[in-house]
């Protein structure tokens, strides 16, 4: 990593049991930020582009509260809260809040009360949130149908203040490329993946890339403004940038110790770059494209392990704790992109 880079990313202070841990939730391409604090009475803030700070909502007497994920639009912030550790047991609320007027956030959405055939509590899936224009979407579990892989596609409008069921259907959770919800459905009984793209805000219905819509396999990896990245059924990386009509191939399966990539995670990109880790059997390696100049860097492999973070405005750098066992993080660092310079051009 060049020693700017290293300079920009020294990591923070690594959080301790008498230590509140910040969580970046949201670094927009304005540079506006929403960061959850998480303490005794836990609470999600915002800074502006100017470093105002504002408390958005307080959650004094649900200690256990946490984001879930989080969509800004530039006007309005999208959230989800999941009301216990037991994150995949726990029941969830939407809230959208204007950046702009202030006040108080509005509660939009709980996770159902009813339950699947088997029992199982009617919380799953838990909600990812995607906002353009003031409607709000997301995917939930369908209390009406009985048929336990049923999800209703929710939208709720901030100008008529309404939820609309807009879809039905074997629905993941919701993905967003500019004003577009994408949404991957696929029964138990087959293994083929559809699409559905459900335009938001009157905006034209984005057009998926061919290789995407003619993989046989298509995993997706991280959806943005900026386009989308996939892993095809050799966990070879793609890359697709919504203000393109060709797809980039980034990773063609093999690590550089030319062992076969057994899998990857933690891609997040921007239009500025785009971070991944891939692993093999013996080994991962972690790496952050610059789509200014198509060159990267990577953490070493010699040092602690960790992940980079793609935010539309900065790159965050989140190393392992030390004692995976803790329940802490480890350190973080987090730069604006204006403060890393492209990468010199590989070779």
């Amino acid at each position: 990593m060049p020693q700017s880079w290293q300079e920009a990313l020294l990591p923070g202070p690594v959080p301790g049991p008498k230590q509140p841990a910040t969580y970046l939730a949201l670094a927009a391409k304005d540079g506006s930020v929403a960061s959850f604090v998480s303490t005794a009475a836990p609470r999600l803030e915002w800074t502006d582009p100017e470093g105002e700070v504002e408390v958005v909502q307080e959650f004094t007497d649900k200690p256990e509260a946490q984001i879930l994920n989080s969509d800004y639009d530039g006007r309005y912030l999208a959230y989800s809260v999941t009301w216990s550790y037991e994150v995949f047991l726990s029941p969830w609320s939407i809230y959208v809040w204007d950046t702009t007027m202030g006040g108080e956030p509005l509660l939009i959405g709980n996770s159902p009360e009813g339950d699947y055939p088997d029992g199982t509590a009617g919380v799953a899936p838990l909600p990812d949130v995607a906002v353009h224009g003031g409607q709000v979407a997301w995917v939930e579990f369908d209390p009406t149908s009985e048929d336990p892989f049923s999800r209703s596609l929710v939208v709720y409008d901030v100008e008529t203040d309404e939820s609309t069921v807009i879809d039905r259907g074997p629905f993941s959770p919701v993905e967003r490329v500019g004003g577009s919800v994408v949404l991957p459905a696929m029964t138990p009984a087959s293994d083929v993946v559809t699409w559905t793209v459900v335009p938001m805000s009157d905006s034209e219905p984005v057009v998926l890339p061919a290789e995407f819509r003619d993989s046989s396999f298509a995993h997706i990896l991280h959806v943005s403004d900026a386009g989308m990245a996939w892993a095809d059924n050799r966990w070879s990386l793609w890359l697709w940038r919504a203000d393109t009509s060709e797809s980039m191939h980034l990773v063609d399966g093999v690590a550089p110790d030319g062992q076969l990539v057994t899998w990857l995670d933690a891609v997040t990109f921007s239009d500025e770059l785009l971070a991944f880790r891939l692993g093999t059997d013996e080994d991962q390696f972690t790496y952050v494209l610059d789509l200014r100049s198509m060159s990267y860097t990577q953490l070493p492999q010699d040092g602690p392990r960790g992940e980079f973070t793609v935010y539309p405005s900065a790159l965050e750098v989140r190393y392992d704790a030390a004692d995976l066992n803790s329940g802490y993080p480890g350190p973080s660092a987090l730069a604006t992109t204006q403060e890393l310079p492209p990468l010199p051009k590989c070779g």
